[in-house]
C-alpha cells in the first residue's frame, strides 16, 4: 500500500513541486518589493512576502500533522506499519 506521504508517490512529488513554486513566488516578490495576489473566500487578497511565507509554513505544518495522524490511524486500524511490516 502506498501512502500519500510516500516520497515516491505522484502526490508527494506534486506537493513538493507546488511548495517549491510557492517559495519561488515568495522570493520573487521579496526581490521585486511587490505583494502576492491570491484568491481567498471569493475575494482578491494581497499578501506581503512575509505574510505569504508564514501562511505557507503554517499550511505545510498542518498538512504534515494531518498526514502523520492519518498514518497513525492506518497503523492502529490495520496493525501494520506503512510498507507492510506487522506491528508487534
Amino acid at each position: 500500500m502506498m501512502l500519500i506521504n510516500d516520497p515516491d508517490s505522484l502526490i508527494a512529488k506534486a506537493d513538493l513541486a507546488f511548495e517549491e513554486a510557492c517559495r519561488t513566488v515568495i522570493d520573487r516578490a521579496r526581490h521585486s518589493n511587490t505583494e502576492i495576489v491570491i484568491w481567498r473566500d471569493g475575494r482578491i487578497v494581497e499578501l506581503s512576502p512575509d505574510e505569504a511565507a508564514r501562511e505557507l509554513e503554517s499550511n505545510l505544518a498542518r498538512r504534515r500533522s494531518d498526514s502523520k495522524a492519518e498514518e497513525e490511524a492506518i497503523v492502529e486500524k490495520c496493525g501494520r506499519e506503512p510498507g507492510g511490516s506487522k506491528v508487534e
